[in-house]
């Protein structure tokens, strides 16, 4: 397979499984961007499980911190925006983070994206269907932004794909009997999403949001496919004038605003 993959948040718990499966099907190129030292751990991870693999795939590495928001993407077909929060236990805590990671973060990766040449993926959570607590309301955000540019930008193909519990740190130690159980299941969903998105190519207007079934239940179909028009909510007001009100309170870190201000964008 000879296509070139992007991914941000290249480190975290649920894009680890996705490059996996990723990588077992050997594309040309892939460029993992992430801070420093989250590219330092999967760099000493991931360098021995591919020569373990036989896998010769061309590797770059994109620190996030000291480069610009994405590296070249010239060559590149798909861009994986992984680098989102979706730890609800995490994030109840850290609102204003959250909207700094989801919302904002996207916001700036979209108006950095090259006019047209590059198709985007957008990892987000199950828990963005009801727009529940605060890692659910600023994902659902973040995909309203997402279809928001889609439609401006209808040459380029892009996806969302609503991650389910088993890619959820803190879930999945509640809902399996063990961890190898977990892996599995990841693993299994992951190797399902990466088929998907491989066999989907990249023809123009290809917008689509990708939902996986229950985490729990493995005689379901693993996956449900859904025009990005019909399934995404959009909030109560334009995000872009709500950002510019919560510019001070996030700005003083102020957790309590921020939470308020995330409850009323949807109501």
């Amino acid at each position: 397979m000879s296509a070139a993959i992007a991914i941000t948040g290249a480190s975290s718990f649920a894009a680890r499984p996705l490059l996996h499966a990723l990588l077992r099907r050997e594309p040309g190129q892939v460029v993992l961007c992430d801070p420093l030292d989250g590219l330092a751990e999967l760099q000493a991870q991931l360098l021995p499980w591919c020569e373990q693999q036989g896998i010769t795939t061309e590797l770059q590495w994109w620190s996030q911190e000291t480069s610009a928001a994405l590296p070249d993407l010239r060559g590149i077909q798909w861009l994986i925006h992984g680098d989102t929060v979706r730890s609800e236990a995490l994030l109840q805590a850290n609102s204003a983070a959250a909207v700094r990671r989801n919302i904002l973060a996207t916001q700036q990766l979209l108006a950095s994206l090259p006019e047209s040449g590059v198709s985007l993926l957008l990892l987000s959570s199950h828990l963005a269907a009801e727009r529940r607590g605060v890692a659910g309301s600023t994902l659902a955000a973040a995909e309203a932004l997402v279809a928001q540019w889609a439609v401006t930008h209808p040459s380029c193909p892009v996806q969302v794909w609503r991650l389910p519990s088993a890619f959820d740190p803190e879930a999945t130690g509640k809902a399996m009997a063990s961890e190898l159980s977990a892996a599995w299941l990841r693993e299994r969903l992951a190797e399902a999403l990466i088929d998907q998105l491989l066999g989907s190519g990249s023809a123009a207007g290809g917008q689509r949001l990708i939902a996986a079934a229950s985490a729990l239940s493995v005689d379901q179909p693993l996956l449900r496919s859904q025009a990005l028009a019909d399934v995404v909510v959009w909030p109560a007001q334009p995000i872009q004038a709500w950002l510019a009100s919560l510019a001070e309170p996030l700005a003083r870190y102020d957790n309590a605003v921020v939470l308020e201000a995330l409850r009323g964008l949807w109501t």
